[in-house]
């Protein structure tokens, strides 16, 4: 589809090393990546991964525990990016992927320095593994049984991706604003989009807040902003891969 935007890929690198997190993370930027970086230290880390990432580069194998432990804290304090590919960067060429290393968590690995198209063939690899039926949000068969005509489809998609941004901008704004009325209105509006999509998910967490804010609980309102904003930008990663069917 010619005119929808991509979203753009968000990697977590973590890395102690200031030389190499400033070398790798040149590079990926490079690519039009957004990288958050983070140090193995648990707080430090923690903090990190509150956002949903596309992909998660631990690069702090030696010693090999320390990136084993980092891991295991992501996959065991990030429910968002519980399932995230974690991919261990090491400049050991005959580092594989044994037992010792895919027990801790690590998905897949990738050797130091970074290169373009290991990076290109990597994240192919990925895009390619996550399918319809892995949705979390973006309910497939419900969207297509709805609306049966293709180009249907594609002009609903092409709209949400065009306006994600300024979307995301919108409801970022309201919450931040801690103004009842303001944060009502904008998730209302949100609703209808949410609707047309048939996104069962965010839909029922939209209602949550919906009621919530007319019961004057705004600060339990405010509570679901971190899970909301999760879960939208779920939403558009999903929409993103869902878009290729018609390119």
């Amino acid at each position: 589809m010619g005119n929808m935007n991509t979203i753009k890929r968000r990697i977590l690198l973590v890395e102690d090393n200031h030389l190499n997190l400033r070398i790798m993370t040149r590079v990926l930027q490079k690519m039009d990546i957004d990288v958050t970086d983070s140090t193995s230290d648990r707080e430090d880390l923690l903090e990190a991964i509150q956002k949903k990432y596309s992909m998660i580069f631990m690069c702090v194998f030696v010693p090999m525990s320390v990136g084993c432990e980092s891991t295991k804290r992501i996959r065991e304090n990030s429910l968002i990016n519980k399932d995230t590919p974690i991919v261990a960067v090491s400049s050991f060429s005959d580092l594989n992927l044994d037992e010792k290393i895919t027990k801790c968590g690590i998905t897949d690995i990738l050797s130091k320095p970074l290169k373009q198209d290991e990076l290109l063939a990597l994240f192919k690899k990925y895009d390619g593994q996550k399918k319809s039926s892995d949705f979390e949000v973006f309910n497939i068969d419900e969207f297509e049984s709805f609306y049966k005509d293709d180009s249907l489809q594609k002009e609903i998609l092409s709209i949400v991706m065009n306006e994600k941004d300024s979307d995301l901008n919108r409801m970022n704004n309201a919450f931040d604003s801690n103004n009842k009325k303001t944060i009502y209105e904008t998730i209302h509006y949100m609703k209808g989009s949410f609707s047309y999509l048939k996104a069962d998910n965010i839909l029922e967490l939209t209602q949550e807040i919906l009621n919530l804010l007319k019961d004057n609980n705004l600060k339990e309102a405010m509570l679901l902003k971190e899970s909301f904003i999760n879960k939208y930008e779920s939403l558009i990663e999903e929409l993103n891969i869902y878009s290729t069917k018609f390119k």
